[in-house]
């Protein structure tokens, strides 16, 4: 039998973990994919900002030794980063019932990355992890309090 060989032609798409990508747990874990890790400088750690009134997170590049840094931990062997940011969540009555991903990321020429909850969708992998854990997922993903957490 003669094989006949037929190329598949390759399109120019980019694959998908060579876009941007960061992803925010329940838990309050930051998920930077290493492309998104070197295009804000491959930074050591970032100063995680939150603006109340827009609903934006803001991860700005630093060293380890500047005040409040937090450090970007290595994850696996793809070299994406992850950062513990829990006292964010709580500080600002954020509660998540699934996990995060940022749609429209914006890293400027510093690095400064901007990650907005207004449009970040509910990560299909946290809603298949939840409904293996209880049956249901909940249909609320995001939920910010106007009071403050001590009130």
């Amino acid at each position: 039998m003669k094989s006949l060989w037929k190329i598949i032609e390759r399109d120019n798409k980019k694959g998908k973990w060579s876009l941007p990508y960061v992803s925010l747990s329940p838990d309050g874990e930051i998920l930077i994919t290493r492309v998104t890790w070197e295009k804000s400088g491959s930074p050591a750690a970032y100063l995680i900002m939150f603006d109340d009134t827009n609903q934006r997170i803001g991860l700005k590049p630093t060293a380890l030794g500047i005040k409040h840094a937090y450090k970007a931990y290595t994850k696996g062997t793809a070299g994406s980063r992850t950062l513990s940011c829990n006292r964010m969540l709580v500080e600002h009555g954020i509660k998540l019932k699934h996990g995060l991903r940022f749609t429209d990321i914006e890293i400027d020429q510093d690095g400064f990355i901007t990650l907005d909850l207004r449009t970040a969708v509910i990560n299909r992998l946290s809603v298949a992890h939840q409904r293996r854990e209880s049956g249901k997922p909940s249909p609320i993903a995001y939920e910010a309090n106007a009071q403050s957490p001590g009130t």
